[in-house]
């Protein structure tokens, strides 16, 4: 059967693993193996049309005990080990790809994906992603320059970024940091949180942003990192992009986040370089 949409595990930029959507409905698993796929095994359960799903697919990557597990809603729908799950001359996954080809295109078919989780970790289960703005300016940290008015906050609290229509603009050393809207989630794990900046560099040099929180009166930053990655600060481009940095605990506290401890605390960046 063909496949309707594709999700892709892979190793430097060559598909170990892919879990295929069917016209059927049903999920299969292949093992890539260039080109030519294989199939490992095909789940009975169907993925229904216009309902939400919860999806989840882990894969442990080996010539001979490689196993892959998928979830649908909870319920384990396919349980493959014992086998080849290494289709290239890695043994690790560093990428992934949702779509019905490696190049991210969907093939005409609307797909709607939400609570995208990555992990090296279990199953988290059915989670909530929820992407939490800025609502009041820092009373410490109002180092930038607000393009318009006095509110750092009102700059960069758009839901979908208005770029060089509203901004803020710093020197070297300035942070801003925000207060931010609280979660709607109120109980349960926060498993971490990711600080995402949407920056842009006007000048043909060499600029770098870092993520900034703000614990108890207290400021703490980033690690230095190049463009593209994502779990450490990122080097600005001369191009608007996001500049990601992931906490799977509080800097402040060294311990994982709690709903208080997320409500208490500041986000926003700080102009290393």
């Amino acid at each position: 059967d063909s496949a309707l949409q594709r999700f892709w595990l892979w190793a430097f930029d060559a598909t170990q693993c892919a879990v295929w959507l069917l016209p059927s409905g049903r999920l299969r698993l292949v093992r890539w193996d260039f080109q030519s796929p294989t199939t490992l095994a095909t789940s009975t359960v169907t993925f229904k049309r216009d309902v939400w799903h919860y999806l989840e697919f882990k894969l442990v990557v080996h010539d001979t005990a490689g196993s892959a597990v998928v979830k649908l809603d909870g319920a384990t729908i396919i349980n493959f080990s014992g086998g080849d799950t290494r289709s290239t001359d890695y043994t690790r996954i560093d990428g992934f790809r949702v779509g019905f080809n490696r190049s991210g295109a969907f093939n005409n078919r609307l797909v709607q994906l939400d609570d995208l989780y990555v992990t090296d970790g279990d199953f988290l289960g059915d989670i909530k992603v929820e992407a939490r703005r800025p609502t009041t300016d820092s009373a410490a940290n109002q180092d930038w320059t607000p393009s318009a008015g006095t509110l750092r906050y009102n700059m960069v609290d758009d839901l979908t970024p208005d770029e060089s229509s509203t901004y803020n603009s710093g020197a070297v050393g300035a942070i801003d940091t925000f207060i931010t809207q609280d979660l709607v989630t109120t109980s349960g794990t926060v498993h971490g949180i990711q600080v995402c900046n949407y920056a842009y560099n006007t000048d043909f040099d060499t600029k770098t942003l870092q993520s900034a929180i703000r614990h108890a009166g207290a400021n703490f930053f980033g690690q230095a990192g190049t463009i593209g990655t994502t779990t450490v600060i990122n080097q600005v481009s001369r191009d608007y992009a996001y500049n990601l940095e992931g906490y799977l605990t509080d800097p402040g506290t060294g311990a994982t986040y709690t709903f208080p401890g997320f409500a208490d605390d500041e986000f926003g960046y700080k102009r290393s370089t």
